[in-house]
């Protein structure tokens, strides 16, 4: 998950990165985005990308669990369900989440 530098960042850049993170991954599957890609987008550099991730996979990761959650806000009951659901996605995706 995100490092202790990236929660440490407004509210407002938080929403911003996870808005055009998940533009990136609409855009192009896991496997075809590359950190570069993902970094230009965001509009901010690889360095500050590794101070607030330590890779890829925990970036995608924080997508997908944000997802998840501001899905289900206010619904809380819902969350074990929807995680049983990313688990099962999860498997059929060899280990990788992903969104089918």
């Amino acid at each position: 998950m995100p490092t202790n530098a990236f929660k440490k960042l407004s509210k407002t850049k938080k929403q911003k990165l996870m808005s055009d993170g998940i533009e990136v991954f609409s855009k192009l599957k896991y496997k075809q985005t590359n950190v570069n890609e993902i970094t230009k987008a965001l509009g901010i550099t690889r360095t500050a990308f590794y101070y607030y991730f330590t890779d890829k996979k925990d970036f995608y990761e924080y997508l997908l669990y944000g997802k998840i959650y501001g899905h289900c806000a206010g619904n809380e009951k819902n969350i074990p369900q929807t995680l049983y659901r990313f688990r099962i996605v999860r498997i059929r995706c060899g280990g990788v989440p992903c969104v089918t």
